[in-house]
């Protein structure tokens, strides 16, 4: 009877799915899941939104820390972050000029986001200098 009990544990331990993930060890199911998951946030990362302003900035920022790093900004000088505003605002105006105001309107957005970014960037500073 022990034998039988303990042959069957292990049987279903090595066969049955949902015993295996009720100990806490991913199935492959959940990987693919996890990983489904994983590729559908980086393909809103990574797709401009255009239209809808807000949204656009948000994917935006979190695109650029994506990109970037958030030890990129950490390391950034307050003229880091100006000359790359005037960068990205220099794209969309001749954007703009040349008609192109899809393009205009996404480095409005990515211009948008880079001060959002540094707007995070500053308030950890700020938090960390009131934290001394």
């Amino acid at each position: 009877m022990i034998d039988h009990c303990l042959s069957e544990r292990l049987r279903r331990f090595m066969t049955d799915k949902p015993f295996i993930s009720d100990i806490g060890i991913p199935t492959s199911e959940m990987m693919k899941k996890a990983a489904d998951e994983i590729d559908r946030l980086n393909d809103i990362i990574n797709s401009p939104e255009n239209s809808d302003f807000i949204k656009g900035v948000s994917i935006e920022a979190e695109h650029q820390v994506q990109r970037w790093g958030s030890d990129h900004d950490a390391r950034k000088s307050g003229f880091d972050w100006f000359w790359t505003l005037g960068f990205l605002g220099q794209k969309a105006a001749a954007a703009f000029e040349a008609g192109d105001y899809e393009k205009a309107k996404h480095h409005c957005i990515s211009s948008s986001a880079l001060m959002k970014n540094m707007h995070i960037e500053a308030s950890k500073r700020a938090s960390a200098r009131s934290n001394r």
